[in-house]
């Protein structure tokens, strides 16, 4: 059952991103999405300061927004968030809100990633720009006071699948060493078993249509950095926070990580947010179930970050 807290936000969701929505133009499309998001924010809480900066990449510049708690340690543990918006969408200031208050609840030091978006820049754009980010972090991290030692990665949605990717990649690579992967409704596979659930604002032909912006070529379907559910080894990965919200079409894929980190012997804690739809971190500040849903998420990963 949808919490009440949230139920008006839902219906604008369906009505924004309804079935017509995946074939407008993408400028059209944009812009929706920034009225959507700008409807719903708020301030930053008390405390924490922002700064944006570029990170030279194999590609150019990355625009990054780092964020610090007042509370935070020095240096300080570091979280390099992706956001969601469908591989398409978002960027540092439709994020600002839960980065912000990923910070707040963490104590650490959040770096957002302006990561090139689809459909212009298809797969492994976005991937290799947040690559870069993290391994700036790992070697020069420390002339921001950002501790190199005590590193995470997280995202939501789209920033899920990004973040799975790049613990996938630090394992192969043998580093950057990473404290902790966080995942939010992440989108973890191209396909999953058809559901009857509601899920507010996204259905399975919105999914397909990101997948189709996003992936160069249908084998990238299949490859575990694009969709990490494809891994056949999920050994010697990070251990995971997976926040998932009960009312979503990818809900499925949240699930599926978390028992195979488990089986793979990977710590992992998944928080299942009951009553909730997928993007629930738009409603941070006027829904309770939201509210607590993220800061357990956050308080986790504080925990791993501190360790």
């Amino acid at each position: 059952m949808l919490d009440p807290d949230i139920a008006a936000f839902a219906a604008d969701q369906d009505a924004t991103f309804d079935r017509a929505f995946p074939a407008r133009p993408i400028k059209e499309q944009r812009a929706l999405y920034e009225a959507f998001w700008r409807r719903y924010h708020a301030p930053r809480p008390a405390g924490v300061e922002a700064s944006d900066f570029n990170v030279l990449g194999l590609s150019g510049h990355v625009p990054v927004r780092l964020y610090v708690s007042a509370k935070a340690a020095s240096p300080a543990p570091v979280i390099v968030y992706c956001h969601g918006g469908s591989w398409m969408f978002g960027g540092l200031d439709s994020h600002d809100l839960p980065c912000a208050r990923l910070a707040h609840y963490s104590d650490a030091a959040v770096l957002a990633v302006d990561y090139r978006l689809a459909p212009e820049h298809k797969y492994p754009a976005a991937l290799q720009d947040a690559w870069d980010v993290l391994n700036w972090v790992a070697e020069q991290g420390q002339e921001r006071n950002l501790d190199p030692r005590r590193v995470a990665v997280a995202g939501d949605s789209a920033g899920g699948a990004l973040s799975a990717g790049m613990a996938l990649m630090a394992r192969e690579s043998g580093g950057p060493a990473l404290r902790a992967q966080g995942l939010i409704y992440p989108a973890l596979r191209a396909t999953r078993p058809a559901t009857e659930a509601a899920s507010p604002g996204l259905d399975e032909a919105a999914v397909s249509a990101a997948l189709s912006a996003y992936l160069s070529s249908p084998k990238d379907a299949e490859d575990p950095f694009a969709m990490p559910l494809m891994a056949r080894d999920f050994s010697r990965l990070p251990p995971a926070v997976i926040c998932a919200a009960e009312l979503d079409v990818i809900l499925p894929d949240a699930l599926e990580y978390a028992a195979a980190l488990d089986m793979a012997g990977v710590p992992q804690r998944l928080i299942v947010a009951h009553g909730l739809p997928h993007t629930f971190l738009r409603a941070l500040h006027f829904c309770g179930a939201a509210d607590r849903a993220f800061v357990d998420f956050a308080r986790a990963m504080a925990e791993l970050l501190q360790g």
